[in-house]
């Protein structure tokens, strides 16, 4: 009979997305403080789901799930693998927030002073997605 060891869940675990995602919070971050860098946060394991918050005043925030999807194609800022979160002017937040259902282990911020990053995180090790640009999904299409 064949016994299974030391299985660790993958991508395509089903299971892993069907139950409540371990929470994960980081508040007020300052995307400005690296210029057009950036700032990445990485989540300890693979996301279930990542909601976005853009608190800056007057200051879109630009975002990405790679470096390279930060930055653009051949360093032009107008790349298509990343997308934008409005300013808070103070009329309505509810508009400056983005709930995504992805698997992420990375994600990056230009642009704002006063982000949040909420996730629900699975039992899928960062490893799991990982390619020749490390755990992200650097090289992908449509990511960057």
């Amino acid at each position: 009979m064949a016994r299974y060891r030391d299985v660790k869940p993958g991508l395509q675990d089903v299971a892993s997305y069907q139950t409540s995602g371990a929470p994960f919070v980081s508040g007020s971050i300052n995307t400005r403080a690296n210029g057009d860098a950036g700032v990445v946060v990485k989540f300890p394991s693979v996301t279930q789901w990542v909601k976005i918050i853009n608190r800056g005043n007057f200051q879109a925030v630009t975002c990405a799930f790679s470096q390279h999807g930060l930055a653009g194609s051949a360093g032009s800022p107008s790349s298509t693998y990343n997308f934008k979160i409005p300013d808070d002017d103070g009329t309505d937040p509810a508009h400056h927030q983005i709930w995504l259902e992805v698997k992420i282990t990375e994600l990056w911020l230009r642009g704002s002073n006063n982000v949040d990053v909420i996730a629900g995180l699975t039992n899928i090790p960062t490893a799991s997605a990982a390619t020749s640009y490390g755990n992200s999904w650097s090289g992908s299409i449509g990511v960057g």
